[in-house]
C-alpha cells in the first residue's frame, strides 16, 4: 500500500512549521494574556475580572471598542472623585456597602489601577500580539463587530 504524497505533506507540515518557529526564536501565540500586564486589583463586587471575561465583555457590550470600556471606568473614577471631594459617600448598591473618606479614596485608587490593567490588556490584544479566547470559545479580535 502506498501513502499518497498529499497525506505525507499534510502530516509533516505542522511539524516543520513548529521546528522553524522554534529554531528562529519566534514563539507561537498562546491563548492567554502576557504576565507583563499589571495584576488586576481584587475587589469582591467586581466579580471575575480575568482577561478572558473582560475581553468577552468588551466584545459583547462595546463591539470590541476597548476605549469605550476604558472611558466608562475613567468616568466612574472622576464621578467618585467628585463625591469624595464633597466629603459625601458612595453606595455599592449590589452589596449595600457605603464608602466614604479613606475607604472611598482607596476604591478610587483601585478603579484607576483597573484602568491601567485594562489599558495594558487592550494594547496587547488590539496590537495582535496576544489572543484571548473567552469562555464561549470565540476569539476576541479587538476589531469592531468582527471576530477572527
Amino acid at each position: 500500500m502506498t501513502i499518497p504524497r498529499k497525506a505525507i505533506i499534510f502530516a509533516v507540515s505542522p511539524l516543520v512549521v513548529a521546528l522553524v518557529l522554534m529554531s528562529s526564536g519566534v514563539q507561537a501565540r498562546d491563548n492567554t494574556l502576557p504576565i507583563d500586564c499589571p495584576e488586576m486589583p481584587n475587589v469582591s463586587w467586581w466579580g471575575n475580572t480575568s482577561p478572558e471575561k473582560i475581553s468577552a465583555y468588551v466584545e459583547r457590550k462595546h463591539w470590541g471598542d476597548w476605549s469605550a470600556y476604558i472611558k466608562k471606568w475613567q468616568k466612574h473614577a472622576v464621578a467618585l472623585g467628585d463625591v469624595y471631594g464633597r466629603n459625601k459617600s458612595a453606595v455599592i448598591k449590589s452589596r449595600g456597602i457605603v464608602l466614604k473618606g479613606d475607604k472611598l479614596a482607596n476604591y478610587i485608587k483601585l478603579i484607576n489601577k483597573r484602568v491601567q490593567v485594562v489599558q495594558c490588556y487592550a494594547e496587547k490584544i488590539t496590537a495582535g500580539d496576544y489572543l484571548v479566547v473567552p469562555p464561549s470559545g470565540k476569539q476576541a479580535s479587538g476589531k469592531k463587530g468582527k471576530s477572527s
